[in-house]
């Protein structure tokens, strides 16, 4: 869970390819551009470059656990299935 307007530093991961990865506490969800994903699933681009940005907001979902909006700027970024 996260506080509204809080920061977290996004997970990087190196293998064959550069690929970049942000992935929400078990219990919460990301909404890339207004279609939610399953809890805890990530969004990121399979092959990071240069410029590939997204927006990311988060919202109180309900009593007791936040949620995420991310709305894509540059690059292909697809939501973990």
């Amino acid at each position: 869970m996260c506080a509204i307007g809080a920061i977290h530093p996004p997970p990087i991961e190196v293998g064959v390819f550069l690929h970049f990865l942000i992935k929400p506490a078990t219990n919460d969800k990301i909404y890339l551009s207004g279609t939610a994903g399953a809890d805890g699933k990530y969004v990121g681009v399979s092959s990071a470059a240069a410029g590939n940005t997204i927006s990311f907001a988060s919202f109180k979902a309900d009593s007791s656990s936040y949620d995420w909006i991310a709305v894509p700027i540059s690059g292909n970024w697809t939501a973990e299935a």
